[in-house]
């Protein structure tokens, strides 16, 4: 029992289960250690820490940040050792969550206004109870459960994704900003699943060439919809920057984002790697 998922999300954001069954079923599947990564906020990590205690697996303290990228362009950035304070960075992710709440009103008015009835506090109470930090996820699975559509992927190809009918705006970290305020927490940056959730690889590589100039400390290189070429490539592109080369399966618990172990599997050696890496931000 030696692999590890540095890219797991509970429902503090997205995800279906509560960071304590998040690191119980973690457990089940034999992993050493975990990072729990929720789209802008750290709720889930105090929990997730004391389930990790109980049954004896390492969580790492994470976050993953939605970045907005001059032309509306955007990427996820992934904050590994955020630490309990209420620093800046917490101060930032208020804001965030603030903002994302906007944007999910304003998108259950937009499926309204395209035939498509959902109540927003029966979402909430549903999907994300006692959070405040529902997200697209959680309304395409609605959007699956009422009908709709067959699949989650479904629900952003023809609803929820930039472009579509559906898409709503809202407030987004620079990549520079990002990199700062994770480095300023004692954190390290690592930019995630390159090969999706972009418009070309050349925007991606721009992209990069910014996080880099901020600092990036690293690449999520494995990644299970990355293709071998892809993997290659990013692992190259790690290689030749000397940042790290990290992994994880990007759990959410939906059907399509259930997987738990990478292939193959991911070495602890890897968060070593992490920790060693730093310590050159950490000011504790």
């Amino acid at each position: 029992m030696n692999s590890v998922n540095l890219h797991v999300h509970t429902n503090a954001s997205d995800g279906l289960f509560p960071p304590e069954e998040v690191v119980k079923k973690a457990k089940q599947h034999n992993l050493k250690a975990i990072a729990v990564t929720d789209h802008d906020t750290v709720q889930g990590l105090t929990s997730a820490e004391k389930a990790g205690k109980e049954f004896n697996l390492e969580v790492i303290r994470g976050v993953e940040l939605s970045l907005e990228v001059g032309d509306k362009a955007t990427c996820h950035l992934l904050g590994y050792f955020i630490p309990d304070d209420q620093g800046v960075l917490v101060d930032t992710l208020i804001k965030i969550s603030k903002s994302r709440e906007l944007r999910n009103q304003a998108i259950i008015d937009k499926l309204k206004e395209n035939g498509i009835e959902m109540d927003y506090d029966q979402l909430k109470e549903k999907y994300s109870p006692g959070k405040s930090n529902m997200g697209r996820m959680h309304i395409a699975q609605a959007l699956v459960d009422k009908g709709f559509v067959k699949t989650y992927q479904q629900a952003f190809d023809k609803y929820l994704k930039k472009g579509k009918c559906c898409y709503q705006e809202r407030f987004r970290l620079t990549p520079e900003n990002a990199v700062e305020l994770i480095h300023q927490s004692g954190g390290l940056a690592v930019l995630a699943h390159p090969g999706e959730g972009y418009p070309s690889e050349k925007k991606m590589k721009e992209i990069f060439s910014l996080l880099l100039k901020a600092g990036l400390d690293g690449i999520e290189v494995y990644y299970p919809r990355h293709t071998y070429i892809q993997t290659l490539n990013y692992s190259k592109m790690a290689e030749d920057h000397h940042l790290l080369k990290t992994g994880g399966t990007d759990f959410h618990g939906f059907k399509g984002r259930d997987q738990w172990n990478l292939t193959p599997p991911l070495g602890y050696e890897v968060v070593e790697r992490m920790k060693k890496r730093r310590k050159k931000y950490d000011s504790s």
